[in-house]
């Protein structure tokens, strides 16, 4: 439970309290309460004292950076799967920037995020990546429509927020992909994902790398169209989200992490399958989404498979996602480290063998689960 939250309840609780004393002081007697205000609070009272007995984990949360590829999470904690599977989870507020040092400190124990992650463990940070979340990029390369892949870009104007960082890295390893080098292509900087979008749609660039609600805009209001939205042929899972923890938290604190992981896991399969839970879940914790891009970003995830439904922690899309990265600091000079030394699927081993196993899937067919 947040701090705030604990006061918010204090203060209730004292002012009910000096109400009924000021109350009997003026010769007056409360009247008693209703038979279900009763039974809901003593309802609350006992999840609170449920809660209070389970071991916590806090959860990285950026609110700024969220859509409906990656609140899984938020969804847990709406379904109360945290307490279900025998976990406190609290939702620790932040930016991409904040969020990694109150990790390194401390004051946060899960971690969600992909670059601060793999780079803190290639860097020799004692890290370990416990789930994936959500199994695609969090971006999406749009075009115009007469670019039909990615080998047409030669000779096009390519736009991007910056010529540095993994964003930028990542358009590039896209071009890579399609056979094509940096000098194939005139990058022309745009700051803001909004911007981009717009410079597209307004013929200032021929393709941009994205996020999907930029995507979405993109494809809704002009021709441009998504050039690779399958990651089997375009990003291959570079630069989805995966949860980490410190080692010694796991090591110390694995009922914690399982029931996180467990919770994250189930609140996905309940996505995935069910469109008005998602729906639903969409427009109560992301009220900047409208219905109609939930419902694309929906269609797109079902259409490709992008959901985590077994736990994310394929090692064959962990290897692609580390080899990335690793490419990013090999400058710095960090050891080229294996996936053995920081994915640990235990705890997503453990949460199939709670959930029943694996289920069918695309893109995390957890062909590495052995019952």
């Amino acid at each position: 439970m947040k701090r705030r939250d604990l006061l918010r309840r204090a203060g209730i609780g004292l002012a009910a309290v000096a109400g009924s004393e000021l109350l009997a002081a003026c010769g007056g007697a409360a009247s008693p309460a209703p038979a279900s205000t009763v039974a809901a609070s003593s309802a609350a009272a006992s999840a609170a004292a449920t809660a209070a007995s389970l071991p916590v984990i806090r959860i990285s949360n950026t609110p700024a950076n969220q859509s409906p590829t990656d609140f899984m999470t938020l969804v847990a904690r709406s379904q109360g799967l945290y307490t279900k599977y025998g976990v406190d989870g609290q939702i620790v507020d932040g930016t991409t920037k904040s969020v990694p040092p109150l990790f390194l400190s401390g004051k946060i124990d899960v971690l969600l995020h992909g670059s601060a992650l793999f780079t803190q463990a290639l860097e020799g940070q004692k890290v370990k990546i416990v789930a994936g979340l959500g199994s695609a990029s969090p971006f999406a390369l749009i075009a115009k429509p007469s670019i039909g892949s990615v080998a047409d870009l030669k000779g096009k104007v390519f736009g991007v927020q910056a010529q540095t960082g993994s964003i930028y890295q990542m358009a590039l390893y896209q071009l890579k992909k399609g056979g094509l080098t940096p000098k194939d292509v005139s990058f022309r900087v745009i700051a803001g994902y909004p911007n981009l979008t717009q410079a597209l749609m307004a013929g200032g660039v021929d393709a941009a790398l994205v996020r999907w609600a930029d995507a979405f805009e993109a494809t809704t209001k002009s021709s441009a169209h998504v050039l690779t939205d399958d990651p089997a042929n375009g990003f291959d899972l570079i630069g989805y989200r995966f949860a980490g923890v410190h080692t010694a938290f796991a090591d110390q604190q694995p009922a914690a992490v399982q029931g996180f992981v467990t919770a994250l896991i189930q609140a996905t399969r309940m996505l995935a399958k069910d469109q008005t839970l998602y729906t639903s879940q969409v427009k109560a914790l992301l009220p900047s989404v409208s219905a109609a891009e939930a419902a694309y970003t929906y269609t797109i995830q079902e259409k490709v498979g992008f959901w985590s439904v077994n736990g994310g922690m394929d090692p064959a899309g962990v290897e692609r996602n580390l080899a990335f990265y690793r490419g990013l600091i090999t400058a710095t000079g960090a050891s080229p480290a294996p996936v053995s030394a920081i994915a640990d699927s235990r705890f997503v081993k453990a949460a199939l063998d709670t959930l029943g196993g694996p289920i069918a899937s695309t893109t995390d067919p957890a062909s590495w689960y052995k019952k």
